[in-house]
């Protein structure tokens, strides 16, 4: 902390503008950005007014000056240095104070840098509309959004994979592993992915169960991953789309297949469809063995089944189906 004993001028060198007062406001000392920035005197004229006065009489901003004069007060009573934003004259000013005491610890003059801001806000004025138009991309996406690093830690997340999938806070998404959510027997599948983005560059896709934070119960998601780089470091962007219910008419389609197939041997009954236009065939195993085709290999066809046909039968059987044909529209 500054001290009136220490040979205190130091804050001549600052590079912004600098000024020493005592408790009352009276300039006691500045340095010559303060002279350039603000009173465009020589410093020795500066000495002895009242900034405070100055800033409400002469430069006509008493409110700036109250604000001042209560940081001020602010400091002296707490020891404390503070720190507050103010605008002069279109420009952004944060004003900084700390308390210089005497060799007994006493606070006696009080050290204001000033330092323009403006430039610094309206970057990052900017930088946040530019992450708020990103986060809204993000939430319309119909699905979850996540930002893995290469230790597979949570960076960053869109809402959908906050609200059902983490159950965290962006300020808490460091206590996630991302692997935790993930059904213990789909977690190979994912690491394969991020390995392979990572180290590659290339896109990668798997499918996997992942879980509710708030009911607990896994489901479905096809995971897409593409390599970022954040600060010169490797990431992973995830972007997983919820296929739960066509898992789930998948697997109940193939369950439906596989009774249709038994009901189909136990019947000894087959089923085919024909193209008529292409004379292309779709036969079920079953057909083949009613048509003793088991062991035949080629493409199912209006040819095939013919030559399963007697010689005796087959021309009256080929003119049924031509007759069939011409009933077809066109």
């Amino acid at each position: 902390m500054p001290s009136v004993n220490s040979g205190f001028t130091f804050f001549k060198s600052y590079p912004e503008p600098a000024f020493v007062i005592d408790p009352d406001g009276t300039i006691l000392d500045a340095n010559a950005k303060f002279e350039e920035r603000f009173t465009k005197q020589h410093v020795d004229e500066c000495r002895g007014r009242n900034i405070f006065k100055d800033l409400s009489t002469h430069l006509n901003i008493p409110d700036i000056a109250t604000r001042r004069k209560t940081k001020a007060d602010e400091v002296m009573l707490t020891g404390k240095h503070v720190s507050f934003e103010d605008e002069q004259n279109g420009r952004l000013l944060r004003s900084t104070i700390y308390p210089v005491r005497s060799a007994k610890g006493k606070i006696t003059q009080l050290l204001f840098v000033v330092q323009d801001v403006t430039e610094e806000r309206i970057a990052e004025r900017a930088v946040q509309k530019d992450l708020a138009v990103f986060n809204a991309l993000l939430d319309a996406i119909p699905g979850a959004v996540v930002i893995v690093d290469a230790n597979r830690q949570v960076k960053g997340c869109n809402r959908h994979a906050q609200n059902i999938l983490l159950g965290k806070s962006q300020e808490n998404l460091d206590e996630v592993d991302l692997f935790e959510t993930i059904h213990p027997d789909d977690r190979a599948g994912l690491r394969r992915v991020l390995s392979n983005v990572l180290n590659s560059g290339i896109d990668d896709f798997t499918e996997a169960r992942m879980r509710m934070h708030d009911h607990q119960e896994f489901m479905w998601y096809a995971l897409h991953g593409r390599k970022l780089m954040i600060d010169d470091q490797p990431h992973v962007l995830g972007i997983g789309i919820n296929i739960d219910q066509l898992k789930k008419a998948e697997d109940a389609l193939i369950e439906n297949k596989m009774r249709f197939n038994l009901a189909l041997d136990g019947a000894r009954a087959g089923v085919w469809e024909a193209d008529m236009t292409t004379g292309e065939n779709v036969w079920s195993g079953t057909t083949r063995k009613l048509y003793g085709l088991e062991g035949c290999n080629d493409q199912a066809s209006t040819r095939l089944w013919a030559s399963t046909i007697h010689p005796d039968d087959r021309e009256m059987a080929i003119q049924a189906q031509n007759r069939l044909r011409e009933t077809m529209p066109r």
